[in-house]
């Protein structure tokens, strides 16, 4: 999509080029994302409850859908 764009004069380069490249080690090797474990989600929404409730609506919709920081705020 984004080389037909580039073809058709609508962009100058393609964003979604080094997509890749982020996710990937310096031996090229990929990088094994580090999520938290069901006790740790358990132990983050506890403490959310206790001491900033208002945050809790926010770090349960990260927990359960995985969204990006970015599309949550968007919402």
């Amino acid at each position: 999509m984004f080389n037909h764009a580039i073809e058709d004069g609508h962009l100058t380069f393609n964003p979604a080029v080094r997509v890749l490249k982020w996710s990937r080690t310096a031996e090229g090797e990929k990088q094994k994302a580090d999520f938290l474990s069901p006790e740790e989600a358990g132990v983050l929404l506890r403490g959310c409850q206790e001491h900033a409730p208002t945050l809790y609506p926010l770090a349960s919709l990260l927990l359960r859908t995985g969204l990006p920081l970015g599309e949550v705020f968007g919402l």
